[in-house]
């Protein structure tokens, strides 16, 4: 998400300079029926205050302006893989091809743990989550 913020500098006319700046937020609440959401900025106290206001005054968010950050399924660990691997069966088209098949449990597991399943980043609605973002354990 990006916010119209400041350094507090003017333009030869006079009008305060804005430029458009990303942040990061955590996800505070969501209205179901009016699909509008709070969310709770991560960043200097400006910023936090900011989006704050404009959340009170300004035109409220919905899911639609955001972008969640997801791990790519390639960074899944060893340790993961394994995991992972007993959530799932092994299925036959009826010839020689077997195929690996997610439990619903294992949708679970990799929402759980963060993983890009659907392939959002590649459609750009999602971000890959930086290195570490998501600690695993």
């Amino acid at each position: 998400m990006y916010a119209e913020t400041t350094k507090g500098d003017y333009d030869i006319t006079g009008d305060m300079i804005f430029f458009d700046s990303p942040f990061d937020v955590i996800l505070d609440d969501v209205n179901t029926s009016t699909e509008e959401i709070h969310v709770i900025a991560i960043g200097n106290e400006d910023t936090v205050d900011f989006i704050e206001d404009q959340q009170i005054n300004g035109a409220l968010y919905t899911i639609d302006d955001f972008k969640s950050y997801l791990r790519p399924m390639s960074s899944m660990t060893e340790e993961e893989k394994k995991e992972y691997e007993k959530l799932t069966v092994m299925t036959s088209d009826g010839g020689y091809d077997w195929y690996m098949v997610p439990l619903l449990s294992a949708s679970d597991w990799l929402n759980a743990h963060h993983f890009d399943y659907r392939n959002l980043i590649d459609k750009d609605l999602a971000i890959e989550a930086p290195e570490g973002m998501y600690k695993t354990e």
